[in-house]
């Protein structure tokens, strides 16, 4: 369906916009659409991993939130790196940046990374932000997406592309959220698990 067939969803937000900026660097992180999304319902969005470490936060939704200090994924590899993909069910996201936060300690800080995008239930990405070099801060940052284009997405993930720093493809990110602009999806049923993916598990 085309944009002009699409139902506003000026409901999601407070001001009834259809977009939501990016906060500016001397401001704290704030929440974006994916937290929106989630408050709204819970069954708008929906957190995949590619393992689980144990005793992630519970619930899905924490990883929206800029408060949460511990989320990640467990200890894979360069041949199987580790990712974290939300899929959006009723809404889809034309990407402006993207929010990220260090998800432990000091140790295992994500370095090299990239952020791909996908505007269907299949198996493609299109890569919209990478990033060699730069680690992810505890306190959390804002990515601004190098080549923004009109083009929405469904699915979101963050891939490491590179080990952390400590020699380990784990990939400990505890805020992932989008800013930009949103509209209703059309959609073509509940998306099918793929091989491979982890569901969400608090762990223990």
């Amino acid at each position: 369906a085309g944009a002009a067939s699409r139902p506003r969803l000026g409901y999601v937000l407070p001001g009834g916009e259809g977009e939501l900026l990016a906060p500016a660097p001397e401001q704290p992180m704030a929440k974006g659409l994916l937290a929106a999304f989630a408050e709204h319902s819970e069954a708008w969005v929906e957190v995949r991993l590619s393992s689980t470490e144990c005793c992630n936060s519970a619930g899905p939704s924490v990883l929206f939130d800029p408060r949460t200090a511990y989320f990640g994924t467990g200890e894979q590899s360069a041949e199987e790196p580790p990712w974290i993909e939300v899929r959006l069910r009723e809404c889809e996201v034309c990407p402006a940046a993207f929010g990220l936060k260090h998800g432990s300690d000091t140790g295992d800080v994500c370095r090299d990374f990239v952020v791909e995008a996908g505007s269907d239930d299949g198996d493609e990405w299109a890569e919209v932000l990478a990033r060699g070099g730069k680690a992810l801060s505890l306190v959390g940052g804002v990515f601004h997406v190098p080549r923004q284009s009109d083009v929405f997405f469904c699915r979101f993930r963050i891939r490491m592309t590179g080990p952390n720093s400590s020699k380990r493809w784990q990939l400990m990110v505890a805020w992932f959220d989008v800013f930009g602009s949103f509209r209703a999806r059309s959609l073509p049923g509940p998306p099918a698990a793929s091989a491979g993916n982890a569901e969400f598990d608090p762990g223990c």
